[in-house]
């Protein structure tokens, strides 16, 4: 490993409002283009990701500089704090993500659910090319599966597609956008869902409705976006995306169109009716199933863990389990349900991040690393 002395210099540490100063914010050209190869690399091998949980003592907590400033607002105030570090390779770089998130009452301490930050380095010499403050990153990349199932799923552009997304956060803002960049030809709405407010406020399916129509641009909406409360429009949904993290079942048997398509993105919001008929139907699928095998709390690993004493890995077989990079797409629209269930990469992290870093590079007139970053993305390959 090099010693400090010799190490080049990194590209700098860049939070949001760095990033803003490069005129090189995360939009959805930068997140489609530096996450084309994932799918790609993972059927290669080339990819790498690994997780760690640790909960984290509040002492220590007002001890990080980030959040110190709030101690003597919030020390008192019941809330739960946790570290996740994630580990990710691709080819030639490595990167480390941190992510600090407030499972409970995140409002009390003034600032978001998760904050995240991620650093890569050459995979050889340990060199720090950079790191991001990566919150959004992480909310964008969230994207891959749903642009697999668009493509696999639904071939061909004979009918257009009716999306309904549960949950109105950023993760949904961006699968939102994303759809609107590269498939808005094949959408023929979205359509949002979000629980009423007991206060009587605008409910926050409202709120994303007006985010999205707020944009200018190139990311104007080519769609009709629609905002509800109540699950009446699931039953004409082509396909649905759940990314609220709810520890219970978004639907009851019967709301549900039945040949919808259900990407799970978080949490136990499937009900179990789904969960078997497309099982039986041989008719799922994982982004990774060992990744979602290990990171279990989902609807499908919960349902083969209690239903049948079984593991995601082991019922891969029986009920031809597939994953996405995989699968050949479908040979038709079809009347038949299918489920898909995606826990996310820490290597996708590192991809979007690292490319985010190669455009910064660019812009720094900076040639240190600019060659590991494009063999790293598979730049050269293209």
């Amino acid at each position: 490993m090099t010693s400090r002395a010799t190490r080049p210099p990194s590209l700098g540490s860049f939070d949001n409002a760095a990033l803003k100063l490069w005129r090189a914010e995360l939009n959805p050209a930068i997140v489609e283009k530096g996450l084309r190869n994932f799918w790609k690399f993972m059927g290669a091998g080339e990819l790498a990701s690994s997780k760690m949980h640790v909960p984290l003592d509040k002492a220590k907590l007002w001890e990080d500089e980030r959040f110190a400033h709030l101690r003597e607002r919030f020390e008192g105030v019941e809330f739960e704090f946790r570290y996740n570090t994630l580990e990710g390779t691709v080819r030639t770089v490595t990167g480390v993500k941190d992510v600090y998130s407030n499972t409970i009452n995140p409002s009390a301490l003034g600032f978001p659910r998760q904050v995240s930050r991620t650093i890569v380095r050459e995979l050889v010499t340990g060199n720090e090319i950079g790191s991001i403050e990566s919150t959004d990153h992480s909310n964008a990349r969230t994207w891959l599966p749903l642009d697999m199932m668009m493509e696999k799923l639904f071939p061909g552009d004979d009918k257009k597609v009716i999306v309904t997304l549960i949950g109105s956060g950023p993760v949904n803002a961006w699968c939102a956008r994303m759809l609107n960049y590269k498939w808005a030809s094949k959408v023929a709405q979205i359509s949002i869902i979000s629980r009423p407010r007991t206060n009587g406020s605008k409910p926050s399916s409202e709120e994303l409705k007006d985010y999205l129509e707020g944009l200018t641009g190139d990311e104007k909406m080519k769609f009709k976006i629609f905002a509800y409360t109540k699950n009446t429009i699931l039953q004409i949904s082509d396909l649905v995306v759940l990314g609220a993290g709810a520890d219970h079942a978004l639907w009851k048997q019967g709301e549900l169109y039945k040949g919808a398509k259900v990407l799970n993105l978080a949490g136990r919001q499937c009900p179990e009716s789904h969960i078997k008929e497309c099982l039986n139907l041989g008719r799922v699928a994982c982004d990774s199933i060992a990744s979602c095998d290990k990171r279990g709390g989902q609807s499908l690993q919960l349902y083969l863990n209690e239903q049948e004493a079984t593991s995601l890995t082991l019922a891969a077989p029986k009920y031809g389990i597939k994953e996405l990079a995989t699968m050949l797409p479908l040979e038709k629209r079809d009347d038949l349900p299918f489920h898909v269930t995606a826990v996310g990469q820490a290597a996708s992290d590192v991809m979007l991040v690292a490319y985010h870093l190669y455009i910064i590079s660019q812009r720094q007139a900076s040639t240190t690393y600019r060659e590991t970053l494009r063999t790293a993305l598979g730049l050269d390959d293209e």
